[in-house]
């Protein structure tokens, strides 16, 4: 006699555990998720889910899913790259404007200190 648990569940087989049955399963590395942290410092806005979708990838690399594990792995990785370029560029858009306004700035200084030690004084 089946218990009523038993009676429920469904047999998937090996469905999305390996491409090819006789495949052996990846190996786990770290990369992907340190590379979305790097990523995450450089650009929240891509880093973030290039993090989540790494960590998830290690959760189906855990139980077994290694369709899902691929996939997220790619997703992560790409994000995280995408995160690190983005991050790059508004770096060097950054450096060029301080550089091409430091004559500006340099007077607005000037004219902030000069006004404070007047009122110091």
């Amino acid at each position: 006699m089946k218990m009523p648990a038993e009676e429920t569940k469904l047999d998937v087989g090996n469905y999305g555990s390996t491409s090819n049955p006789g495949e052996p399963a990846p190996e786990w590395r770290w990369r992907s998720v340190v590379l979305a942290i790097v990523g995450q410092w450089c650009c929240f806005i891509c880093g973030v889910p290039a993090v989540v979708a790494s960590l998830a990838s290690y959760t189906d690399h855990r139980n077994g899913d290694f369709v899902n594990y691929r996939l997220r792995k790619r997703w992560a990785i790409k994000l995280a790259i995408a995160a690190i370029i983005f991050g790059i560029i508004v770096l060097i858009i950054q450096i060029w404007w301080l550089v091409s306004n430091a004559k500006q700035l340099k007077y607005l200084i000037s004219k902030v200190d000069g006004d404070q030690s007047k009122t110091t004084a």
